[in-house]
């Protein structure tokens, strides 16, 4: 199954900013707003916050890249970053050898929590895979549009089944 890849999430003010030519003006405690366009007869009003209060996250894009993998299993980790429309979660998952990389099973929000999975998948190769335990690196980005999600929990379903190794809150 192909998941989409998120190369670039959007900031919704940058993109304001873009459509309008700069014009869009907001005030340092006012949720409304108007901005019109230089040259372009852009008109925008309405709220231009940042949504965090009000809309609940919905999930746009998600991928995941294996930094390294190596010998030397461990009890797995993570560490869980709040971004600007995006949450990134740098962890270490074991697996039956280094010949693996790592895989986002599911990344999905469950009244209001982010619950990401992450597990392994036996990489092909042609050459031959030292047999120890694996330390797989990885690193994976879930973008959302709304306000962040209210916490995040990140499991490894790796060679010991599923566990939780991080939990967080913006």
């Amino acid at each position: 199954m192909s998941r989409p890849r998120l190369d670039i999430y959007m900031n919704r003010r940058a993109f304001l900013g873009k459509v309008t030519g700069g014009g869009v003006g907001i005030g340092a405690s006012a949720r409304v707003g108007v901005g019109i366009g230089t040259g372009t007869g852009v008109l925008l009003a309405g709220c231009l916050d940042d949504g965090a209060a009000s809309d609940p996250a919905t999930l746009t894009g998600e991928q995941i890249e294996t930094a390294t993998a190596g010998c030397g299993g461990s009890d797995g980790e993570a560490t869980i970053r709040f971004e600007s429309g995006a949450v990134t979660v740098v962890g270490t998952i074991t697996a039956e050898t280094p010949c693996y990389e790592a895989t986002l099973l599911s990344a999905e929000i469950d009244d209001g929590t982010l619950e990401v999975v992450v597990g392994t998948e036996a990489v092909d190769t042609d050459e031959l895979c030292p047999q120890c335990l694996g330390a797989i690196e990885y690193e994976a980005a879930i973008a959302f549009d709304g306000g962040p999600p209210a916490s995040v929990t990140v499991s490894h379903d790796g060679i010991d089944g599923p566990t939780e190794v991080a939990r967080a809150s913006p």
